[in-house]
């Protein structure tokens, strides 16, 4: 398995189906107020509690950004794999720069070749 980017179509797909019921919470919903914000930057896998997260059309940034798929590039999910829930995420400033190391029992996931770093 490794990890592959969702694409833009996918997300948009998304997003769409639920724009009208986003929509209709924020206006009934005027006054609100957020306890907690986690992102989920591997899809299926376990989420990370964050301070604050910027804001674009598609969601959190880094939010199901990544997904694993299998050698055939399909993706696999909490559905087809429920150990995908303990994979913990940890996004470090400078995590994936050249002289990265990792500590005993993380690993490095690189980036396929055709998409940029994070």
């Amino acid at each position: 398995m490794f990890v592959d980017l969702i694409s833009p179509r996918t997300l948009n797909t998304l997003t769409n189906k639920n724009h009208c019921l986003v929509n209709k919470v924020m206006a009934e919903s005027a006054a609100a107020k957020v306890k907690s914000i986690f992102i989920y930057p591997i899809k299926s896998c376990r989420g990370i509690s964050v301070s604050e997260a910027p804001l674009f059309s598609t969601g959190f940034r880094w939010d199901r950004q990544w997904i694993v798929v299998n050698s055939k590039v399909r993706a696999c999910t909490q559905r087809v794999d429920p150990k995908l829930a303990l994979v913990e995420v940890e996004l470090l400033q400078g995590a994936f720069a050249v002289g990265w190391k990792p500590n005993k029992g993380s690993h490095r996931l690189n980036v396929v070749g055709r998409y940029s770093p994070l």
